[in-house]
């Protein structure tokens, strides 16, 4: 399947993001809030707030990987 690549990929950084303790209730609150602008019908705002919850998964991402990098050393 095309997509194995992709799907490995994205366990790989689910993996990653579960090592920094805050993530999974930070995600959570976002998820919140994205369903919380869809039920008022407010479009903008979950696009805005989905795009700031993905520059967040994308930081904590990298410090996780930092931080793995670090304990193989």
């Amino acid at each position: 399947c095309a997509s194995h690549p992709l799907r490995s990929l994205a366990q790989n950084a689910r993996r990653l993001m579960f090592a920094i303790p805050e993530a999974p209730d930070r995600g959570q609150s976002f998820h919140r809030r994205i369903l919380e602008c869809i039920v008022a019908s407010d479009g903008m705002g979950a696009r805005s707030t989905m795009f700031e919850h993905l520059r967040q998964v994308e930081q904590d991402i990298v410090a996780a990987a930092m931080l793995s990098d670090a304990k193989d050393m």
